[in-house]
């Protein structure tokens, strides 16, 4: 029988696999550390710190040790824990300590009206399951394990909105979300997350806008301060998010891209005429951007037209497959990785700046064509 403490960090320690790192007159503490999935991080410790990727189990025998044995392996998970960013859990008392100095997030600040990146992630899907509780329910529940910071400090249909979840509870609004879902929902997030955006139709497909037919698809997105990614954890945590909100929202395509030069508001932003757009106006599809951005996953109908991406990702079970890069503060693209998007799938070109100032204004251009193949036939 032995005392056990585990320790759950973002970054691989500097100790061996398994070893003794303590010892005293009749008692030890041994150490071992191994790589670990998103499924083994408990449910009680996976909200403390992004990007946890190794758990190091602490033992000390025996079990009654001496006073200084247990101040001895308290020493040692709290000294791992701050070199390697991790989080204490104490299986004995189901008790969960961040040390002194490690923190999820340490708070950004920006100067008003300075120029800021916001790193984007955005997914577009033709499906209806969102129109139903258990549906909405499991999105919640993944925003809560993976991405608290995306849940709504405020909600409601106008600004500013009328409902604090601190105040009316999860209950309200889940219950919330099932009624007004297909409506335009103002979601205040904490930070790094700026916005989370909803775009959801009863009936998606082509409509006529504009005296002519267009093709309106299902969006969500979630706008986040890109200068998180140089804090720890959080690429591999935003990352893991990404994937598992995926493979809930089940898109025919999603992305994730930073968008830069938009403007430091408060707690939010406001963008101009020198902030980078979406390559995809809103819920407006009109094909597979040329360029994916940091990372992108492709399903149905777009992996049965795309076949060069064959063998060089492969679909998971739920038909998703993922392409990403390994560095999302790099201008890097996912696009080079599968050796492009090919033109018959792609929007004819990226979002560019038309007019002039002295002229009266500029205004960002769309392709609102639609390429060669376009795997959503017309009725």
């Amino acid at each position: 029988m032995s005392y056990d403490l585990r320790i759950w960090c973002v970054n691989r320690p500097d100790i061996a696999e398994t070893v003794t790192i303590a010892k005293g007159k009749d008692w030890l503490v041994n150490a071992g550390v191994v790589a670990c999935l998103a499924e083994d991080i408990p449910d009680d410790v996976v909200g403390h710190l992004p990007g946890i990727a190794h758990q190091v189990d602490l033992s000390l025998e025996p079990i009654d040790a001496p006073a200084a044995g247990k101040a001895a392996i308290w020493r040692a998970a709290r000294a791992i824990a701050k070199a390697a960013h991790g989080v204490i859990e104490d299986p004995q008392t189901d008790q969960v300590e961040l040390p002194s100095g490690v923190k999820r997030i340490v708070p950004i600040k920006h100067a008003p009206n300075e120029r800021v990146s916001v790193l984007t992630m955005s997914w577009w899907f033709d499906h209806d399951r969102f129109s139903d509780r258990r549906s909405i329910l499991s999105l919640v529940d993944a925003l809560e394990r993976w991405l608290p910071e995306a849940m709504p400090r405020r909600y409601g249909l106008y600004e500013p909105p009328q409902y604090e979840l601190a105040k009316t509870g999860r209950d309200h609004l889940v219950e919330f979300l099932v009624a007004n879902l297909t409506d335009t929902i103002v979601w205040y997030a904490h930070r790094p997350v700026f916005y989370v955006f909803n775009s959801i139709s009863r009936n998606p497909g082509w409509i006529m806008h504009g005296g002519k037919q267009t093709y309106r698809c299902n969006r969500i997105s979630i706008d986040i301060d890109a200068a998180v990614l140089e804090q720890p954890g959080w690429q591999p945590g935003l990352e893991r998010a990404w994937r598992e909100l995926s493979r809930l929202l089940h898109p025919f395509f999603g992305d994730v891209r930073t968008l830069r030069g938009h403007i430091a508001r408060g707690r939010s932003f406001a963008f101009d005429s020198e902030t980078e757009s979406h390559p995809v106006k809103g819920w407006w599809w009109h094909g597979v951007p040329l360029r994916l951005g940091h990372a992108a996953v492709i399903s149905e109908p777009y992996w049965k037209e795309w076949p060069e991406l064959h063998g060089r990702t492969t679909p998971d079970e739920n038909g998703l497959a993922f392409v990403s890069t390994e560095d999302w503060r790099s201008d890097a693209d996912a696009a080079d990785s599968v050796g492009g998007v090919p033109e018959r799938l792609a929007i004819g070109f990226m979002p560019r700046t038309r007019g002039s100032a002295a002229g009266g204004g500029e205004w960002v251009e769309w392709f609102e064509d639609y390429p060669a193949i376009f795997p959503f036939p017309r009725p």
